[in-house]
């Protein structure tokens, strides 16, 4: 299974829009931050699409976190604003102990990054707005009986 897993997009609804009609995926998992957007966007696809709330997406109803089954493998999706990503990972670590994760999904970051540790991937991929590395992305998550394989694409 192929996702797509984008974080970050602040209104960015162009460059959001032709990423989800030009990538190739089973499903699609928005980490927050342009909530509004991508709920909109998602009336044209009809595949699973999974859609977070990030800290600045104002008056939009959702979840703020997810976990999900995919190809036997747990994965916990959130934006991580409220796991205070921006300054540790420990939060993150102790959700992917509580819900035995192989995979655990943030953004709010802006800072694309693949962390393989005890077992368990951290994937942020990036943003699609103002990147701190300098480059806009997503990522392309591939998951099956090969195992995990995390892609972060610039766009």
């Amino acid at each position: 299974m192929r996702i797509l897993v984008i974080s970050d997009s602040h209104g960015n609804f162009y460059l959001l829009n032709k990423i989800i009609k030009n990538e190739t995926y089973d499903a699609v998992i928005f980490l927050g931050d342009g909530a509004k957007d991508m709920t909109e966007i998602a009336k044209s696809i009809d595949k699973p699409v999974y859609i977070l709330l990030g800290n600045n997406d104002f008056f939009v109803k959702g979840k703020e976190s997810l976990v999900l089954n995919i190809e036997g493998k747990t994965l916990f999706a959130c934006h991580g604003h409220n796991h205070y990503v921006k300054s540790t990972r420990d939060y993150l670590k102790a959700e992917a102990r509580k819900h035995g994760a192989d995979i655990v999904l943030y953004g709010h970051t802006h800072d694309a990054d693949i962390l393989y540790e005890n077992g368990v991937y951290y994937l942020n991929p990036g943003s699609l707005y103002c990147a701190k590395k300098g480059y806009l992305s997503v990522m392309l998550l591939d998951i099956g009986d090969y195992g995990i394989m995390p892609i972060i694409k610039k766009v």
